[in-house]
């Protein structure tokens, strides 16, 4: 079985920027995506999401809010946070350790170092 990896963003351009990053870096796993927050939640529990890259501004619900509902869900889920804002700030949100924040100018950089850390099971 292929391990899950939702992408939940509403802007097309960017989950399809997303996804092409992981399927060049990453092998072997299946990708979803969702377009806002509430289908996002429905997707990442009915498809046993391992890892969510979440934007944390969505039109209908704040990104922390709907990485609290799936993590109610699924514990263990790794998510990354995309913002423009600075990581400490939406890192001190999270007291889980399985919240990284990513700001959306450093995804080339970080985001696949930061999904592979999830992957492997580490904090």
């Amino acid at each position: 079985m292929k391990n899950v990896i939702l992408i939940i963003d509403n802007y097309s351009r960017l989950r399809k920027t997303v996804r092409a990053l992981i399927e060049k870096n990453i092998s072997g796993l299946a990708i979803k995506e969702a377009n806002n927050g509430k289908t996002g939640i429905v997707k990442a529990v009915r498809e046993k999401a391992e890892v969510v890259v979440l934007d944390i501004m969505l039109p209908d619900m704040h990104g922390l809010d709907v990485a609290k509902k799936i993590k109610e869900k699924i514990p263990k889920v790794g998510i990354v946070l995309l913002t423009m804002c600075a990581r400490e700030s939406i890192c001190k949100c999270d007291t889980t350790g399985t919240t990284t924040a990513v700001k959306k100018s450093e995804i080339f950089e970080k985001l696949i170092l930061a999904i592979r850390k999830y992957l492997r099971g580490g904090e």
